[in-house]
């Protein structure tokens, strides 16, 4: 990876990466890997531009492949066997994920914003897992970071009630896209009620109730233009503050604070 003479560019492998984007590219596990590897990854890469609510593959394309979020935000999410949809997670700069089946992808892919992605298809995911050992760690880890999100997703639909997971699920979006404003952290996401309710496993009904017991207890803000979420540190619940995956029963609500 080189820096264009006289531009806040990088050249990685075929196309050109802003400083900024590079940084949060390097944010994650794939800044630990070591630079020559880097490098490897994005020659055998191509970046794609893909709008919001646009799919960024299927479960009926062809596996593996690889993603990377350069900017912007993806949901990760699988179909349930009544036909609903099931938000596992969404990816933010930084963040990858690998689907390695044996045919066809089991995972839907789908932008929330705007985003550029670093994609490697199929044959580039499997040379390199072949020849590179670091890679191929690299991808295991990926892959069990989304399968402990997972557990912790399942854990709270037994513990938590609708309400408490609603608000465990914004505090998890603030930690990855908030914003400081004030005394308050703007979750900077393009997002709708269908999308939280996709994530915390209800209807959207259902959730609208959820959302105005929390803008009653003055935790949430909700701004219209632009459509935007607020969470307010000081009065986050104790208990619902996530701590490795659990409720943290003697946690401080002014832990939210730290979210950027």
């Amino acid at each position: 990876m080189l820096a264009t003479q006289g531009t806040p560019f990088f050249r990685a492998g075929n196309f050109l990466l802003e400083r900024s984007n590079l940084g949060a590219l390097m944010a994650g596990a794939f800044g630990r890997l070591p630079q020559s590897l880097r490098s490897q990854v994005l020659e055998a890469a191509t970046m794609q531009y893909v709008p919001a609510r646009s799919p960024v593959f299927g479960r009926d394309e062809p596996a593996p492949v690889c993603v990377g979020v350069v900017s912007g935000a993806v949901r990760l999410g699988s179909a349930l066997v009544d036909g609903r949809n099931m938000t596992l997670d969404v990816l933010g700069p930084g963040d990858f994920f690998a689907d390695l089946a044996c045919a066809r992808a089991t995972h839907d892919l789908e932008t929330i914003a705007d985003s550029r992605l670093v994609v490697l298809k199929a044959e580039a995911l499997r040379r390199l897992m072949q020849r590179e050992p670091d890679f191929t760690l690299f991808v295991a880890q990926t892959l069990s970071s989304h399968l402990q999100v997972a557990y912790q997703a399942a854990a709270h639909l037994l513990e938590a009630s609708l309400e408490e997971r609603t608000l465990i699920k914004l505090l998890d979006l603030s930690a990855k896209f908030g914003v400081r404003r004030d005394d308050e952290v703007c979750i900077d996401l393009p997002i709708v009620q269908q999308d939280i309710a996709d994530m915390v496993g209800c209807s959207r009904q259902r959730l609208n109730v959820a959302v105005r017991e929390l803008v009653l207890s003055g935790t949430v803000r909700l701004s219209q233009r632009p459509r935007r979420i607020f969470l307010r540190g000081s009065n986050v619940p104790a208990r619902v503050l996530p701590e490795q995956g659990r409720f943290a029963s003697d946690a401080t609500a002014s832990s939210v604070r730290h979210c950027r």
